[in-house]
């Protein structure tokens, strides 16, 4: 599988807008898709396949994770292959069911 670094300067002003640089501060193409970090109220996410249309954007899916740092190495290191790594808390997508990650409740 091909997985590329965290993109930087120039590579993510060409793909994401200004106006979302300080919401999605992190990116990465895993397995052709671009891949991103998020902090949200109580969590921070994973998210699978942005897509930016304006003033908008959309996911497919995110993995949140009740802290920041474990969102962040789990976009810094998945390959795209099965679940990212670590406790992630629950995947929510518009495309698919939710499901619950039990080994983060045990």
């Amino acid at each position: 599988m091909s997985v590329d670094e965290p993109l930087t300067g120039e590579a993510v002003n060409a793909l994401v807008p200004e106006l979302w640089r300080e919401e999605i501060p992190v990116v990465r193409m895993i397995e052709g898709e671009l891949c991103g970090f998020q902090r949200f109220a109580s969590t921070a996410a994973l998210l699978v396949n942005v897509q930016f249309d304006g003033g908008f954007y959309d996911y497919d899916r995110r993995y949140c994770y009740a802290r920041a740092h474990e969102a962040l190495f789990a976009l810094l290191t998945w390959h795209g292959a099965g679940d990212p790594p670590g406790h992630w808390i629950k995947e929510k997508g518009f495309l698919e069911s939710r499901r619950c990650n039990c080994l983060f409740f045990l």
